[in-house]
């Protein structure tokens, strides 16, 4: 977990309300499960590592140059959370 070139990723597709209460994790916690326990809890990794990791280095090694990055021009999904 704390090696720089170690990205997460999830092997899910979308999970719907109709698809009842047995939907695998993996459907939604790969990312909150890597900050809250290897960040927060274990301090394996800082959140700014936990983050990249899930974000532009993904990006950068698929060579997809307009994502992973919040500036100007490029395409981005922003959340905001609060770590306490």
């Amino acid at each position: 977990m704390a090696q720089r070139w170690n990205m997460t990723s999830t092997e899910a597709g979308v999970a719907l309300p109709e698809d009842g209460p047995d939907t695998h994790a993996r459907y939604y916690g790969s990312y909150p499960r890597k900050l809250q326990r290897y960040a927060l809890e274990r301090s394996v990794i800082s959140i700014e590592d936990a983050v990249r990791s899930s974000t532009s280095l993904p990006a950068q090694v698929l060579r997809i140059r307009d994502r992973g990055l919040a500036r100007e021009g490029m395409m981005a999904d922003v959340v905001v959370f609060d770590p306490a």
